[in-house]
């Protein structure tokens, strides 16, 4: 008698288990420089290059969301992930949503801007013109060549591997963010806590970098008439450049130390001020670092 009981009740409670995640998989035709907007709010987006002039998206949409939107045209399409109206304080106002889980495969031309809350942001083999990823605490990832790309963060990490882009922009709060790989062009990088570490390949024309309590890590060459810039409130700063530099070089702190491979650190008449200038090769570019209570070290390696 007691197992004819149990065992309705048992797969009742076994229900929403399996019906807690909706399968997704669709595919759009687009052209092959078309621009993709991606949106989810928790969870993850993957995205990869793939082969032929189709969108094709699959993955899973957590309970409680309403479904998977895609519209627009070949030349411009949205997919994103949609969650109940609610009239809380935000998405989660009218109840428990879970997690969406999507996977994209674009043509490796296309544009693309991703938009995330929590959600993290991982993309893989585009080479279009632009490519703009942004999330509230999620991490972001991208491992590929566009033109220009720009990342921002709040809390989350952001790492780049370029394969060889003209433009760079990262920007977060509190997450590190990283770099490694070529760029030709402009290179800015901007955390207020976070840790940066940029060791661009090749010779960027420029770069710049600034953080408030992180500390900053640059191992870069320049560019003939290239500059370079980074400023730290009380975060170390750190900069490795290569014996064939040519720039101007000049460094400052108001209470933190400075140590260099070149030139000689003077030391102010009255305050704890510190400052070095020294010129490398013909000093075609310009090297500025400035810190307020943070070391500063020069290598030249």
């Amino acid at each position: 008698m007691k197992s004819s009981i149990v065992a309705p009740l048992l797969s009742l409670l076994l229900i929403p288990a399996v019906d807690a995640a909706t399968v997704v998989d669709e595919t759009r035709p687009v052209a092959p420089d078309a621009m993709i907007e991606v949106e989810n709010v928790a969870g993850s987006v993957r995205i990869r290059a793939g082969q032929g002039d189709r969108v094709r998206v699959t993955g899973t949409l957590g309970d409680g969301v309403k479904g998977l939107i895609i519209d627009g045209s070949q030349k411009r399409l949205r997919i994103k992930v949609d969650y109940p109206n609610t009239s809380g304080w935000g998405w989660w106002g009218g109840g428990r949503v879970d997690d969406s889980d999507i996977e994209l495969e674009l043509p490796p031309g296309v544009e693309l801007k991703a938009e995330t809350v929590s959600a993290s942001i991982e993309v893989e083999g585009l080479t279009g013109k632009r490519i703009d990823l942004e999330s509230v605490s999620g991490k972001v990832t991208f491992r590929g060549a566009p033109e220009v790309l720009e990342a921002t963060a709040v809390s989350g990490d952001i790492r780049v591997e370029t394969n060889g882009s003209r433009d760079v922009t990262l920007e977060s709060v509190s997450g590190r963010v990283e770099l490694a790989g070529p760029v030709s062009g402009r290179l800015e990088a901007e955390s207020v806590s976070g840790r940066i570490r940029l060791a661009p390949q090749g010779t960027p024309s420029s770069i710049q970098a600034s953080g408030v309590s992180g500390d900053i890590d640059i191992q870069a060459a320049l560019a003939p008439g290239g500059r370079l810039s980074a400023e730290s409130l009380s975060g170390s700063l750190t900069v490795t450049l290569p014996k064939s530099t040519s720039a101007r070089l000049s460094a400052s702190s108001f209470s933190g130390s400075i140590r260099s491979d070149v030139g000689t650190v003077e030391k102010e008449e009255f305050g704890p001020g510190s400052s070095l200038k020294a010129a490398l090769g013909s000093g075609d570019g310009k090297i500025d670092l400035e810190s307020f209570s943070g070391a500063v070290r020069i290598k030249i390696e």
